[in-house]
């Protein structure tokens, strides 16, 4: 069974510093998260820390797009270049107005200016590669519920560039309410999701927990 070895704190500022994602890169340890004054503030930004030891951090980038930015990914495309990709809610979460953004560096320490990604309410919660292409899970938030309210349905996209992305099928609708998402691939080329938790789903539905777990236990072929 897993367990936690060891604890090293990344920083401790006094801001809220969330929603973290890691890689491994030319020979450091990256830490990628949001700072902002708040769990939901304008003022988030998307920041970059890097370590030689995995014992001290050291905030190297800060990333900013207008509005509330979020969830910053780290995506290594090879030695000599890494993406980073975040969201940005951008006049609050309340306009319920989203925009994706992806950058690129060749050291993790200078970075590209964000260019903007996707229709306006996709959110690309994470990119994995595979046979030389580019597959991502797009939270799609472009529809409303009759009854008011952002539908959360769940597609799969692909892409050849990280730039252009084309969305190859659905995999979860607003019924099942998916968001935070990731893909494993297993040997035999299928594709397995799994889902972080549910967005647009109340403790008090009685069945939801069932169908997420049976909806985890299903394997979708990735269409050519």
């Amino acid at each position: 069974m897993a367990g936690i070895v060891r604890q090293v704190t990344v920083v401790r500022d006094g801001m809220h510093n969330g929603f973290t994602d890691v890689q491994y890169w030319q020979g450091c340890y990256w830490v990628s998260y949001r700072k902002g004054a708040g769990h939901m503030s304008m003022d988030g930004e998307a920041v970059v820390s890097v370590s030689a030891d995995r014992t001290r951090f050291r905030e190297v980038a800060h990333l900013h797009v207008p509005g509330d930015n979020r969830d910053p990914k780290l995506l290594p495309i090879d030695e000599g270049r890494m993406a980073a990709y975040f969201p940005s809610w951008t006049h609050g979460a309340a306009a319920r107005e989203l925009q994706g953004y992806i950058t690129f560096s060749q050291n993790g320490f200078d970075w590209e200016v964000p260019r903007p990604i996707l229709e306006a309410n996709m959110w690309l919660w994470r990119i994995r590669p595979h046979e030389g292409r580019y597959y991502g899970l797009i939270e799609n938030l472009t529809r409303m519920r009759p009854s008011g309210g952002l539908q959360h349905n769940l597609d799969l996209a692909v892409s050849d560039d990280l730039l252009s992305w084309e969305t190859l099928c659905r995999i979860g609708t607003d019924e099942l309410g998916l968001c935070e998402s990731d893909i494993h691939w297993f040997d035999s080329g299928e594709v397995g999701e799994l889902i972080a938790h549910l967005a647009a789903k109340q403790a008090g539905d009685d069945d939801s927990q069932e169908r997420v777990i049976s909806f985890l236990g299903e394997v979708f072929k990735v269409p050519s």
